[in-house]
């Protein structure tokens, strides 16, 4: 679903970018999803919190106390209790 309203948005904005009645950006339209690409690259970077390693019991207490989620890479478990 989510790939269908990407390929439906893309085909949309891309013709309507490059119409000459329109937007008339012609090539450069590539500019406009370099963009928008370097934009969710950067957000991406920012708002994705690094998991590797974790299950998601931990996860979900890492969101529960609130950490940062540039600091779930130094983030231990002192809470939990082993048999």
């Amino acid at each position: 679903m989510t790939l269908q309203r990407r390929e439906i948005y893309s085909e949309l904005t891309c013709a309507c970018s490059q119409n000459p009645d329109a937007a008339d950006l012609g090539s450069y339209t590539a500019f406009v999803y370099f963009v928008l690409s370097g934009a969710g690259l950067i957000g991406t970077f920012f708002l994705i919190p690094e998991m590797k390693g974790r299950s998601p019991a931990e996860i979900d207490k890492m969101f529960a106390a609130r950490v940062p989620t540039r600091s779930f890479i130094h983030w231990t478990n002192t809470n939990d209790i082993s048999i």
